[in-house]
This record gives structure tokens, C-alpha cells and sequence, in this order.
């Protein structure tokens, strides 16, 4: 195995335990502390693959302030705690773990949830770099278009629009002479529509006069650094009244003789921006410098600018626009959902759909399906809740011709038809704890058995699950596995109440 674990475990006989469990499975403890500052201090020397970590710590920090260390330095973690209520979850959960365990745990539960968690990781992983390589080649691409800055700003933006969340974006020449504000910016107003915002639009949805607007424009700071900030002052005060936003985030772009342009994400949720948005805009900066230098040194006169109004994405295929489309809303929180879907559709990558009744869970599976490796496959639908538990291992994974009374011939499960495709496992938080139990092993292993059969059958299907409960809920009050909730959560979307889709 030679992967490498850290166990950080305030509890000397629990921590030996572990030891023990670690080295017997080839595991390799790379050490045994009990404080988050001294496993900062110890991830710093020698970096370990896996860390366990239990939420109540000696010293002045938790497991919790440590696990936001190691997402950031993208390192899998593992809670141990002595109790699964909801509330640890809530709170564990804000940091993402790769999974989580309850003590006293037995040693299989242990080797289960560590091969989850650095499967997880690793796909994860695996996901972002894919995604991220996929995007800078497209962003290459527009760069080298010979189209506006105005145009190029425009698809960059859609680009980006799946890996930060934004309902708007501007950016402009800075500092700002005279009160002239040249600033370029879109709306976003549809999953793939988008709205012109200049100074004669912003004059306008703001009744303002231009002598007014050019004070406000005076009165605004200049950025020498890329910053996260949910404050406003002066422009970004009058945007935040407009269009109703609530954080934004700048990200300024130096150029010769002293010039810059400031390129500005505003987000009508807040706090939504971090330190890992501002760390892919650093990365992705020799992109922002071509079309700052094109907003600079070219043409961008209204007659050159885009026209007001709604422009469509032309990067994405017609059919996807109109596949969303029949998703009712336009609420922010839907259309970052969609930017979700979109986003993990071309891979592997297992996803679950969480959401009330009626929310468009089933379509967006679709949508997943059909724009991924395996749209010519088969897309299998399952109804957790609608299968009787007697009939539901035999709806699965299939049944022998003699197995129980009325197996009068040989049947194909839904995994087994579903082979080379996706799978939808509706209302998975229906399911039986005897039958999770069986399911997991499926997605571990990778094969199915037939009931009354005696070889197992390897299958490759993709995995897409949504549930109307809340998880956590139910694993706390012991209704659903932690490991199988673990081995789901690859990749989760929440699609809003239809009560909350109107903006």
C-alpha cells in the first residue's frame, strides 16, 4: 500500500489501537500526535497521504481548525469522533471532509472509510486537474480570437462561471481619470444569459444623472491586490443596491506605465468568495493579462462592445441550453446548481442530487447522463422508495431461474442493464440499512451477484442518487451508513425549493 497515515488522537490507547490496525493493514503511520498545532508542525516535515483526526483536541485548537489546514493544503482527512449528532456533522461538514467516523469503531469499519476517503480524494483530485487543464485550454483559445475585448471578457466569464459563483462581472481601467467610467460588465440573468452593463445601462436601471455617477466614480478605491471583501464603498455600494449583491472580489492586473485594470466577481450570497478562488485567478493571470492588455491598448468603443441585452453562450452546445431550460427558475442559486451539473457531467465522477420533491432532481440526472462518455449507453431509473424490500436485492443486482418461488427464468438487475451507463438511484434515503450495506459493496468491488447465483459479475456503471431527506439527519439517528453516505457524497448539487426560484 506504502500510503501514509498521521493520527491525531488526544487518547494514548485509541491512538495505539489505531497504530496497530494501520500497521497490520501495510499501512504506514507516519506519526502519533495529540494537538493540532504539533500535527501542523509535523504535515510541515513529512507530508502524509491520510490524516485521522479526532474533533476534541488537547491545546487551544480542534480537529476542526486543523481539517481547514488540510483542505487547503489538499490533504485527505478523516474525523474520529465519540458521537454523531447532527450538530458535529453541520459543523464537520463545513470543512468537507473525506469522511467520518464514530468511536468505538470496529477495524473494518476503519480500513472502509480510509479506502473511501482516499478514493474519494483521489477522484476529487484527479476531477479538479482535468477540469482546470480543460479550462486554461479554453481560455487559451479566446485569447487568441480576433474578437473585442468587450466579446472575450464576456466568454471568459462563462468559462469561469462554474468554478467561482458570480451573478455579475466588470472590469475596468484603473485608477479612473476624471470621473470617466469605462468600466465593462454582465449580468447574469438565465443559466446562459447574460446582460450588457455600461454607463448608459447603469445610468438608466439607476435613474442617475452622469455628474452623479462620475462622484461615486471619483470616490472608488483603488486595489494594488487581489481581495476578498464584503464591504462595499462607492461603485460597488451603488451595484450592491442595484442588482441586490451581497460580497465581491477583485482581482487587479498590472500593466505598463502604471496602468491596471481591476476585474470585479460580485456574488449575491455572502462570504462566498475564499483564498482558493483568488489562488485559480492567480493561476489562470496570464489569461486576465492578455484581455487586460486588450481592453487597454485595443479598440473597445461602444461600437465595438457588445450590444445590451441577452447574448448566448456559443461555446455550449444548443441542445444544453435547452435541456436546462426546462428547469423552471432563474434564481441564483439554481443557476449555480446548473454551472454544477454542467461541470461534472463529462466525467465519472458519482454525484448526488439533494432537493425537495418536485425540484427537477430526475431531469438534472438526465442531463448528467446525456452530456457525459456515456450518453449512448443506457440511463436505468430506480425508484428507491416505490420497490418492496422483499423484491429490491432481486431489482438490483438480479436473480437465477429457481433462486425463490416464481423465479421461473433468468433476470437481469438494474445495475446489470445499466452496464456502461448511469444509474439513477431516486430517493436513495429510502433505502433499507440491509440493502445499503449490499449496495455499498457494489461500489466498492465494482461486480454484482445474482441472487441464487455463485460468480460475481463486474459491471461499470456510473452512479447518480438523490434523496428529498437530509443524510446527516439520518445517519445521526442511525437510518443511513455513514460509509455509504461518504462513498455518494463524491460530488453533491442542492437544487432549491421551487418557493426560492424567483429572484
Amino acid at each position: 500500500m506504502n500510503k501514509s497515515i498521521l493520527i491525531v488522537e488526544d487518547e494514548f490507547i485509541v491512538a495505539n489501537d489505531l497504530r496497530l490496525m494501520l500497521n497490520q493493514a501495510g499501512y504506514k503511520v507516519s506519526g502519533i500526535v495529540d494537538s493540532a498545532e504539533e500535527a501542523i508542525g509535523h504535515i510541515q516535515k513529512n507530508k502524509p497521504d491520510l490524516v485521522l483526526v479526532d474533533i476534541r483536541l488537547k491545546g487551544k485548537q480542534s480537529g476542526i481548525d486543523l481539517a481547514r489546514k488540510l483542505r487547503v493544503d489538499n490533504i485527505a482527512f478523516v474525523y474520529l469522533s465519540a458521537n454523531s449528532n447532527q450538530a458535529i456533522l453541520e459543523e464537520a461538514k463545513t470543512t468537507e471532509p473525506y469522511g467520518f467516523l464514530v468511536k468505538p469503531f470496529r477495524e473494518k469499519d476503519l480500513l472502509v472509510m480510509i479506502d473511501i476517503a482516499l478514493y474519494r480524494h483521489k477522484h476529487s483530485l484527479e476531477s479538479k486537474l482535468r477540469q482546470e487543464e480543460h479550462l486554461q485550454k479554453n481560455l487559451a483559445e479566446i485569447c487568441d480570437e480576433h474578437s473585442d475585448a468587450g466579446q472575450k471578457m464576456l466568454r471568459i466569464a462563462k468559462e469561469l462561471q462554474s468554478f467561482m459563483p458570480f451573478e455579475m462581472v466588470s472590469a475596468g481601467s484603473r485608477p479612473l481619470i476624471d470621473g470617466q467610467f469605462n468600466d465593462i460588465g454582465y449580468l447574469r440573468i438565465g443559466f446562459d444569459e447574460y446582460q450588457f452593463i455600461g454607463e448608459k445601462e447603469l445610468l438608466t436601471i439607476t435613474r442617475l444623472k452622469k455628474q452623479t455617477l462620475s462622484k461615486i466614480v471619483d470616490s472608488n478605491n483603488t486595489y494594488t491586490k487581489p481581495s476578498v471583501n464584503n464591504e462595499a464603498s462607492s461603485l460597488q455600494k451603488l451595484l450592491f443596491e442595484t442588482f441586490d449583491l451581497q460580497s465581491f472580489m477583485i482581482f487587479p492586473v498590472t500593466l505598463n506605465y502604471g496602468l491596471s485594470v481591476h476585474f470585479f466577481f460580485y456574488s449575491r450570497q455572502r462570504d462566498v468568495y475564499t483564498g482558493n478562488h483568488i489562488a485559480l485567478l492567480n493561476r489562470l493571470k496570464i489569461y486576465f493579462t492578455t484581455l487586460a492588455e486588450a481592453m487597454i491598448y485595443n479598440d473597445t468603443s461602444s461600437t465595438k462592445k457588445p450590444k445590451p441585452g441577452y447574448i448566448d453562450r456559443k461555446h455550449i452546445e444548443t441542445d444544453l441550453r435547452q435541456e436546462f431550460k426546462g428547469i423552471i427558475g432563474s434564481h441564483h442559486l439554481l443557476l449555480s446548481a446548473l454551472d454544477l451539473a454542467a461541470q461534472v457531467a463529462p466525467y465519472n465522477t458519482s454525484v448526488l442530487l439533494l432537493g425537495e420533491s418536485g425540484t427537477g432532481k430526475e431531469k438534472v440526472a438526465q442531463i448528467i447522463h446525456s452530456f457525459s462518455p456515456r450518453k449512448n449507453a443506457s440511463f436505468i431509473k430506480v425508484n428507491c422508495a416505490a420497490i418492496p424490500s422483499t423484491l429490491m436485492e432481486s431489482e438490483l443486482f438480479g436473480h437465477e431461474k429457481g433462486a425463490f418461488t416464481g423465479a421461473i427464468e433468468n433476470r437481469k438487475g438494474k445495475f446489470e442493464l445499466a452496464d456502461g451507463g448511469t444509474i439513477f438511484l431516486d430517493e436513495i434515503g429510502e433505502l433499507p440499512l440491509d440493502m445499503q450495506v449490499k449496495l455499498l459493496r457494489v461500489l466498492q468491488e465494482k461486480e454484482i451477484e445474482h441472487i441464487g447465483g455463485s460468480l460475481p459479475r463486474k459491471i461499470d456503471v456510473r452512479i447518480v442518487a438523490a434523496t428529498n431527506r437530509n443524510l446527516e439527519k439520518e445517519v445521526a439517528q442511525g437510518n443511513f451508513r455513514l460509509d455509504l453516505y461518504y462513498r455518494l457524497n463524491v460530488f453533491h448539487i442542492m437544487l432549491p425549493a421551487l418557493r426560492e426560484r424567483i429572484p
